[in-house]
């Protein structure tokens, strides 16, 4: 051998599974960052998907909680302003305790209502609202100033309904009824 062989240099030996020099491939590190990237990607777009649920249904339940409460605001409002036998107080009257709605035939009875879930006018609950609750507020307000409170009965009073589902006030609505109106005078 000459001594221009003995200098020349073994070729060096490839490692089974890598990739040659100038070869196209992913090494391990670019497939976990490729990897960790999509879930990433997946977790973001699953919280949207989820966020925008939630919020399209927090759309219907109010939509529902505005139709529940002027549902019984209709129909509080179509009752009698007065007891006819006039107790002069407000809520229910002696012989009015019934589990339906049907016994209370004027706008005060309504007084204090708490039903939970929801109950139509035949006590019957209310498909979709089973953790939901109405509740009702009749007040006496001052004929001057309606949006003040009054102690006396000035021939106007105040009814407010409110839905409520989770702690979290859903609707209210509220209208002022007057004595005038059984009288037919306005």
């Amino acid at each position: 051998m000459t001594r221009h062989h003995q200098h020349r240099r073994a070729a060096p030996r490839r490692r089974p599974n890598t990739v040659a020099p100038g070869r196209p491939g992913f090494t391990l590190v670019e497939a976990v960052m490729c990897t960790l990237l999509v879930g990433i990607i997946l977790v973001a777009a699953i919280s949207t998907v989820g966020a925008a649920r939630r919020a399209r249904q927090g759309v219907s339940d109010r939509a529902m909680a505005r139709v529940l409460a002027g549902d019984l605001l209709a129909e509080i409002a179509s009752r009698a302003y007065a007891e006819p036998a006039a107790s002069g107080s407000m809520g229910v009257d002696p012989g009015e305790r019934s589990l339906t709605r049907a016994t209370l035939d004027d706008v005060d009875d309504y007084h204090n209502l708490d039903e939970t879930p929801p109950r139509d006018a035949a006590g019957n609950p209310i498909k979709g609202c089973e953790k939901w609750s109405r509740t009702v507020r009749v007040e006496y307000v001052d004929a001057q100033k309606p949006d003040e409170l009054s102690f006396v009965d000035s021939g106007l009073k105040r009814i407010t309904v409110t839905i409520r589902a989770h702690g979290e006030v859903l609707a209210q609505r509220s209208a002022i009824r007057t004595q005038a109106a059984d009288a037919g005078r306005f």
